[in-house]
């Protein structure tokens, strides 16, 4: 009982340490979201911000809240205080992983080296002591499957299935490992091994699960559900079809596999080479594939392993697949580096007794953990020194009844529980998402806030405010912001921009009166649009004169399409333009567009004081031809366009 309590203790004490040394937190999502998004649930904010952080403005906050509220609180002025709490976390993996590798080996040394290869994986490490969830939600299911391998009792699978929930409802990446779980919870029945006892076995755990899943998330997801008509909003709106934003699952695909080879053997791309395939931040880690490539040696013979480090390779294997193909980001693979550390020294030893004397056979698998951790290169995590205050910056006031607009072009939401603020503030946040929503109702939502807010407007933006800012036009905002105010914080040691606060005013954009840009709308999803002086308003004007039959528009920036390969000269706009594109171009472009347009497709000419250039338009809309035939191609065929030129 003693040594127990001792070793948990070290455990503790060893995660918190770690922490600290690691220094304090200042993830780019911490400085996104995390912080806001446990700030303003404490607050009560909830109701009236209207996507405040983003894309991630309504995940699950109580994880968040606990960390906002110890570090916006009683902790605010003991920064390693701070760390060394949040490090806790890690202690309780340490905690759990070593009494599940005692429920795998009796020999000491190999328990010991498979530990170590448990707890040391770069995801698990470069997440100690943040708030990013992914360590928190790890205990959570590491709790449930120690549970579930002690025995098959069905109660234990019940409280497995229950702890695999709560993960879920806490952090919606651990619900990937829910198959695994179940699958792993079945091989455990043990004789008589009838399928009724499997369906059972499986029901009760599927039952659990989603008992788990509403007890942690249940009461967010239905407030969700009240406000937007989906309980994860935006996320998964395919299936739950809410008003407010598109009919598309979002799904961030950046770290999938490219090629057949990575599809079967992943883990082997960044086992021996530091890369940003998995992750943002280059990494090296060899434990993955170690683990994969024992697995698939041993599954074979899979069904002669013992109970337990069958249930541990099933979960692993399928944990695995499902992992693959439902993010491939390796900070949300903790689970898997636990379960592979575990088995691999055991399915090495397993392998190998054959032709290793009894005597020696800890040995290859303790020279296996030492040599995994001797090429594991981990991430460069975004961490700063520690100050007098967990969280500070320069004094900056916004007044009563202040609509604060957040611009998405480096994260700013942090510095809003840092400034002297009065009451009646509400945040919203112009990012992807919301320009992505044109049409549905948290684009209209948020445009008809800019439009009935009578009070002070502030824009905080870390991008430089002498620029123009065309999703500001689009919402009803001048995109010149003015008179701002600079803010600095102890963040900027992790690279976080200066950001500024600026007065922001209303601009209406003119009224588009010619019956094409309605027509237009039905014929062109994308309209790039102009943004130099009187012009810079041309996206909103076009949105609210198409009406609802814009919805789901892409607005592109010409500057933007110029810069991403057209080029800095109008000289080199291409022959060849998008024929599901509207462009509005700049007029000293009209001369060069008109050479170089098909006189039989193409539409070119001035509406509504713009200069429109409708690729195929003559062929999409019936009845409407040119005027008078086009002159020669060596002739002057700007008059063919009525332009005047």
């Amino acid at each position: 009982m003693m040594g127990d309590l001792l070793g948990t203790a070290l455990c503790l004490a060893a995660g918190a340490a770690l922490s600290v040394v690691m220094g304090q937190d200042a993830n780019w999502d911490l400085l996104n979201y995390h912080l806001y998004n446990g700030y303003t649930f404490l607050q009560g904010g909830f109701t009236a911000d209207l996507l405040p952080t983003g894309l991630q403005s309504y995940l699950n906050p109580l994880l968040d809240a606990l960390y906002a509220g110890l570090a916006l609180g009683p902790l605010r002025d003991a920064p390693r205080i701070l760390a060394a709490v949040t490090g806790l976390w890690y202690g309780v993996a340490l905690v759990l992983t070593a009494r599940l590798a005692t429920l795998l080996y009796a020999d000491r040394i190999l328990a010991a080296a498979a530990f170590a290869m448990a707890v040391t994986g770069a995801a698990m490490i470069s997440q100690v002591g943040t708030v990013t969830g992914e360590v928190q939600a790890a205990v959570v299911m590491m709790a449930g499957l120690l549970i579930m391998l002690k025995g098959s009792a069905l109660p234990r699978t019940a409280w497995g299935g229950l702890l695999f929930g709560v993960a879920a409802g806490l952090k919606l990446t651990a619900a990937a490992f829910a198959p695994a779980a179940l699958l792993a919870a079945i091989s455990l029945s043990r004789a008589p091994r009838t399928m009724r006892r499997w369906i059972g076995a499986g029901l009760l755990f599927s039952g659990a699960w989603i008992g788990g899943l509403a007890l942690a998330d249940g009461w967010w997801g239905s407030m969700l559900a009240r406000r937007f008509g989906n309980p994860v909003f935006p996320l998964f709106n395919g299936v739950f079809r809410s008003p407010f934003y598109p009919p598309a699952s979002l799904l961030d695909d950046r770290f999938f596999p490219h090629t057949i080879s990575q599809w079967l053997a992943y883990p082997l791309f960044w086992a021996l080479q530091k890369v940003a395939l998995v992750s943002e931040l280059p990494l090296q880690d060899p434990r993955l594939a170690v683990a994969l490539i024992l697995v698939t040696l041993t599954i074979v013979s899979w069904r002669t392993l013992e109970p337990v480090p069958r249930a541990l390779l099933v979960f692993f294997g399928i944990g695995y697949a499902t992992w693959l193909m439902t993010s491939s980001i390796l900070r949300y693979a903790i689970m898997l580096e636990v379960a592979g550390g575990l088995l691999a020294p055991l399915l090495l030893t397993r392998l190998i007794k054959p032709i290793v004397q009894a005597k020696l056979l800890p040995l290859p698998g303790l020279v296996l953990a030492s040599v995994v951790l001797a090429f594991t290169r981990y991430p460069a995590t975004m961490r700063i020194p520690y100050a007098a205050q967990a969280m500070q910056a320069n004094t900056v006031a916004i007044p009563a009844d202040t609509l604060l607009v957040l611009t998405f072009r480096s994260p700013v939401s942090y510095l809003v529980p840092l400034l002297s603020r009065q009451g009646g503030l509400q945040v919203i946040n112009v990012g992807d998402t919301v320009l992505e929503a044109r049409g549905w109702r948290l684009h209209d939502d948020m445009v008809r806030m800019i439009h009935d807010h009578a009070g002070p407007i502030r824009v905080l933006t870390a991008g430089n405010p002498i620029y123009e800012f065309p999703e500001l036009a689009e919402i009803g905002l001048s995109p010149k912001l003015e008179q701002c105010q600079a803010i600095d914080s102890n963040f900027a040691a992790a690279g976080a921009a200066t950001a500024q606060l600026c007065v922001g005013r209303k601009e209406e954009p003119r009224t588009l009166t010619d019956p094409f840009w309605a027509q237009a709308s039905a014929q062109y999803r994308t309209l790039v649009q102009v943004d130099d002086g009187s012009q810079r308003m041309i996206g909103a004007a076009y949105l609210k004169a198409a009406g609802p039959a814009a919805r789901g528009t892409r607005l592109v920036d010409w500057t933007d399409l110029l810069w991403s390969g057209v080029g800095s000269d109008h000289r080199t706009i291409p022959g060849h333009f998008d024929a599901g594109s509207l462009y509005i171009l700049p007029q000293s472009s009209a001369p060069i567009v008109a050479d170089r347009l098909d006189p039989e497709r193409d539409l070119l000419t001035q509406i509504d004081g713009y200069l429109v250039l409708a690729p195929g338009w003559l062929d999409r809309v019936a009845g409407v031809r040119p005027k008078t035939p086009c002159p020669p191609p060596d002739s002057n065929r700007h008059a063919c366009y009525g332009l005047g030129f």
